[in-house]
This record gives structure tokens, C-alpha cells and sequence, in this order.
């Protein structure tokens, strides 16, 4: 795990931050590699963890892998906007992140990311049942590989491209917390400090 000291300026929060992000993309081991990601349905708010697949600082970009035949599609084509958070009590930070949704399905992102999937991921999305489907018999469900065509689960495979423009990001010391805002409009950058 990376240690960090914290920043005093806003660049470097943000620097940080961006760094924490990168790192959750490889580090399996960090919670900054499965955040929750929260989308509206109707008056709703869903929560759910996952996994964080690639980070783009220059695109403020996560991408996220997910299962076409889950409730998540429709929440997004109903309501692209979409929030992140992360907490991870071993660096003592939480990001909070603002943003949209866009789906890709069946076209070069998916394809590109599916090519680059691991064998266990690809099984994942190639099991008959939905996401979230009842069953009687939980075994059902069990990921047995060998039985599984594993590029028949290409079908059921989505990419959500999460794109931030609010970023939020708190660093809590027994010496004086640190609560930093970040917001992109038009191509401008504000930064600043806050009261935690």
C-alpha cells in the first residue's frame, strides 16, 4: 500500500487523489479498487461496489465493467447522473466524486475491454441467469467455467464510462482534518479548501 503524507496545497490534493485512483485500478488490495458507485431509480438512490477497471486523470474517467441484463442499464439510460465514493481507513481519505454514466455496448470499447478481460471475468458474464434474479436453489448460480462458453458472455457484457466534474476529498488526522472541493465547468478548473 502507498503512503502518503498530506498535501498542503490544492494541487496537491489533487495530485493525490488522482494518484489513489491509479493505484486502485492495479492494486487489488486497496479500497480504492472497488468503490460504490450510486445511481437513481425513480426516487431511489441505488448503491452497489464495484470493481474499478481504468482511471483516465486527463479524461476524468473511471471505467467500470457490468452486466447488460442488470437494473443498472435502465438506471442509467432513465438517469445518467451518477456518484462515486471511496473510503479507505489505512490512508485515511474519502473521495467523493460527481458525475455521468454513459453505456457502451457492442462496439470497440466493449470489445477492447472484453479482449483484455481475464478468463474468471469473462465466466462472470456468462452464466444464463440475470443480475438479481430470483431462484430457488442458490448452487444455480455457481460459476463453473468448464461448462461455460465463454464467448457467449461477450453478449451480456457492458462498459460504464463514469465521467467526474465535482470532486470531493477529505484526509482525517487527529491533528486537523483536510477537506478539499474540486470542480470542472466549461474546460475551467476552481479548487478549494473547506471547513470539514
Amino acid at each position: 500500500m502507498i503512503n502518503f503524507k498530506h498535501p498542503n496545497t490544492l494541487d496537491g490534493v489533487l495530485s493525490k487523489t488522482f494518484q489513489l485512483l491509479a493505484n486502485g485500478v492495479t492494486d487489488s488490495k486497496s479500497l480504492f479498487h472497488t468503490p460504490a458507485v450510486s445511481l437513481i431509480e425513480q426516487d431511489t438512490i441505488k448503491n452497489r461496489t464495484m470493481v474499478l477497471r481504468e482511471f483516465s486523470p486527463n479524461e476524468r474517467m473511471l471505467r467500470f465493467h457490468t452486466d447488460y441484463r442488470s437494473s443498472k442499464i435502465n438506471q442509467i439510460n432513465v438517469n445518467a447522473n451518477t456518484s462515486v465514493h471511496i473510503y479507505d481507513p489505512s490512508e485515511k481519505t474519502q473521495i467523493k466524486l460527481e458525475g455521468t454514466a454513459k453505456l457502451h455496448y457492442q462496439d470497440t470499447v466493449t470489445q477492447k475491454a472484453w479482449k483484455n478481460s481475464k478468463e474468471m471475468s469473462k465466466a462472470c458474464y456468462s452464466v444464463p441467469l440475470p443480475p438479481g434474479t430470483e431462484v430457488d436453489d442458490p448452487t444455480l448460480c455457481d460459476i463453473e467455467p468448464k461448462g461455460l462458453v465463454l464467448k457467449d458472455g461477450y453478449q451480456n457484457f457492458a462498459v460504464l464510462i463514469f465521467t467526474f466534474q465535482h470532486l470531493e476529498y477529505l484526509y482525517l488526522q487527529a491533528s486537523g482534518h483536510r477537506r478539499a472541493k474540486f470542480i470542472w465547468q466549461d474546460g475551467d478548473l476552481a479548487s478549494s479548501w473547506l471547513a470539514p
